[in-house]
């Protein structure tokens, strides 16, 4: 019995959770065929994150690598997992 009485969701793809990601409003993860809405950060989370990228950036300056902020997602796929995340930066 469901406590919450909420509907649970069948697992989706990868590829149709990316789909939804193009047209969504607000970020989501993706945890092994589940879907997760993201809640915004803080004002010191932004400032931290804010921070570790500057540094970042500049200790990348000159070589081909380069910092990137929350806005690009990333793909982590074992045999045993598959997620999607927006990781503060990368």
């Amino acid at each position: 019995m469901n406590p919450y009485n909420a509907k649970h969701l069948s697992p989706i793809s990868f590829e149709d959770y990316l789909a939804g990601e193009e047209t969504a409003k607000r970020k989501h993860e993706y945890v092994d065929g589940e879907v997760y809405m993201m809640t915004g950060g803080s004002y010191a989370h932004n400032l931290i994150s804010g921070n570790v990228f500057a540094e970042l950036h500049r200790q990348l300056k000159g070589t081909r690598c380069r910092a990137m902020n929350s806005d690009n997602s990333v793909r982590v796929k074992t045999a045993s997992i598959e997620r999607g995340y927006y990781p503060d930066v990368l």
